[in-house]
């Protein structure tokens, strides 16, 4: 294993506790497709905390979003 896939496997291993609470309340909480809008909140705000840019409404959808990491 190199040292990025190191770094990578590192940064999927300390996040994993929330990213799989973020998986089951989703789960929990089904919503009919084009219409996910806790899901989609649930994940842009877990990205934005994160490091990432959000731009939402993406395609003129409004649960759509393109997450782009700062570097």
């Amino acid at each position: 294993m190199n040292v990025h896939q190191k770094r990578i496997i590192d940064q999927v291993e300390s996040r994993c506790r929330e990213m799989m609470a973020i998986a089951r309340s989703i789960g929990l909480r089904p919503e009919l497709a084009f219409h996910e809008f806790y899901a989609s909140q649930k994940l842009m705000s877990f990205l934005r905390k994160n490091g990432f840019r959000i731009v939402p409404g993406v395609g003129r959808l409004k649960t759509a979003f393109v997450a782009t990491r700062r570097q």
